[in-house]
């Protein structure tokens, strides 16, 4: 069974304002005081739209995080801490990429990780028991949420705040 997701992550107070000019997007609860923008198809075209002809590729090491959706993100960030956050599951292997802005500045990553047994070029092999050291998980401790205490390797920072509940990004939206 595979997962996917492309999101933006922070506190809803901070992503509420930015989604109401973008059609399609909406902001869905998670755990610990946290809320997703699931970027569907639909909402990375809406804000690409809004972009010029620089903005029609993905910048390096991720597959939907383009100039404009990086601006629009570092633009919500005047408010406070938000995450861009995409993973690529399938039976096990994976990986993840993340970047943070806070200020209108990256101030977390770019991070890319990988499992082991994944081979992507310029990703690192994620350290840590589970997934615990994925780009994703380190995000979101640079968000405040806590490391689950020591217990099933599936306990981390992502299964806390409740990103397990859906398999792909169009089930958020």
């Amino acid at each position: 069974m595979g997962y996917d997701l492309t999101g933006l992550i922070g506190a809803p107070g901070i992503l509420r304002p930015g989604v109401a000019a973008v059609p399609g997007a909406r902001v869905v609860g998670l755990d610990a005081g946290l809320a997703l923008v699931p970027l569907t198809g639909p909402v990375l075209a809406a804000v690409r739209a809004a972009g010029g002809p620089e903005d029609a590729g993905p910048l390096p090491g991720f597959h939907q995080l383009t100039p404009a959706v990086a601006r629009w993100a570092a633009g919500l960030s005047a408010a406070g801490p938000v995450l861009y956050a995409e993973a690529e599951f399938f039976g096990g292997s994976g990986s993840q990429a993340a970047i943070g802005w806070r200020d209108g500045q990256v101030w977390f990553g770019p991070l890319r990780t990988r499992t082991p047994d994944e081979d992507r070029e310029g990703f690192a092999v994620a350290a840590g028991p589970g997934l615990r050291g994925m780009a994703i998980n380190a995000g979101l401790r640079r968000l405040g949420v806590p490391t689950p205490p020591d217990g099933e390797p599936w306990m981390d920072e992502f299964w806390t705040v409740g990103l397990s509940r859906q398999r792909s990004t169009d089930d958020w939206a």
